[in-house]
């Protein structure tokens, strides 16, 4: 099993321990500001734009979180300032013969960028192999790459302007 396919395999069970719970997947997802503009992660295998973010680990904040995963996913060093929406969705999965619905909810924070600490290979391995590139363009890309409310990139746009 390569580090692909075990990520993957990892992420399942613990999504299918906590359907058994009744309990929701939580994610943190980090809108990174940086000269009035917002880093993007562009997956070089599929094709796929997002922004960083996952997974929120047992004894972790929503904040802690969102840092976690900017750092591990882009490299860039965050500040969390503001939670700008949430967005609860279902994802169809199964283990072997049995299909469940993980049942998620994603944080969005915006985040004052702080530091680059990349190094040429980013993303975490195993989960985008390290195949990618990371690019800022404007806020407006966020309801198109991430599914944000007209509502909540407006106020991405006005955090941008305050400061």
């Amino acid at each position: 099993m390569d580090k692909h396919e075990k990520y993957v395999n990892d992420k399942t069970m613990e999504a299918y321990g906590k359907y058994l719970r009744g309990e929701y997947f939580e994610k943190a997802r980090a809108i990174i500001v940086k000269d009035g503009l917002v880093a993007f992660i562009k997956d070089l295998k599929t094709g796929k734009v997002t922004i960083p973010g996952g997974g929120v680990d047992a004894g972790e904040t929503l904040e802690q979180a969102c840092v976690r995963e900017a750092l591990e996913e882009s490299g860039f060093e965050v500040n969390p300032k503001i939670k700008i929406a949430s967005n609860e969705y279902e994802v169809k999965m199964s283990i072997g013969s049995i299909d469940f619905v993980s049942k998620r909810i994603e944080y969005f924070y915006v985040c004052d960028f702080v530091k680059d600490t990349s190094s040429k290979s980013l993303g975490l391995d195993g989960e985008y192999e390290g195949n990618v590139e990371i690019f800022f363009d404007s806020p407006s890309e966020l309801s198109k790459h991430c599914k944000l409310s007209e509502e909540a990139v407006a106020n991405v746009k006005k955090y941008i302007e305050s400061k």
